[in-house]
């Protein structure tokens, strides 16, 4: 008996109720790579320090791969000025960025960060999982097994 074995008899004794849902599936996938996989409210910009909470989480992604000093980073949004920056020092290089911050949703400028500024050091990179809502969802994986799994969750997206 494997695994899916194991899951489908215990379906039928009643005591899983495994539906047929992305967001299901997102809750098996989260449980097996732990940190590796991050999820966030998009429309989470609330205080001065929330795009470093949302950091926290992509750091503790691929903190095997890059070591960064909590120090290393910072970003702050000036909800009076609207604006938004982040900054990272990478291999003695600091890297910043700044951007219009009118809404309380992440802004497109805080991906474009991450993938512009930080994945080319990793040896991995983010892919995002399947729209299901307002949330982010993500998988950091290595280079070789993200290409293979952002096909699959395009495909499956066509589908929806």
């Amino acid at each position: 008996m494997d695994s899916i074995d194991l899951i489908k008899a215990l379906e039928e004794t009643g005591l899983l109720k495994v539906k047929d849902s992305p967001g299901h599936v997102w809750n098996i996938i989260k449980a097996y790579l732990g940190d590796k996989a991050i999820d966030f409210d998009t429309e989470a910009i609330e205080s001065y320090n929330s795009y470093k909470v949302i950091f926290n989480q992509y750091k503790l992604a691929f903190r095997d791969d890059l070591k960064l000093d909590r120090r290393a980073y910072t970003s702050e949004v000036d909800f009076e000025n609207k604006l938004a920056t982040i900054s990272i020092t990478l291999d003695g290089e600091t890297y910043s960025s700044e951007w219009k911050q009118e809404t309380d949703w992440v802004s497109g400028e805080f991906f474009k960060f991450i993938e512009e500024i930080v994945e080319p050091k990793l040896p991995g990179k983010f892919v995002h999982y399947i729209p299901l809502d307002q949330c982010y969802r993500g998988l950091y994986l290595p280079n070789e097994l993200a290409d293979k799994v952002n096909s699959v969750f395009r495909e499956f997206e066509k589908e929806l």
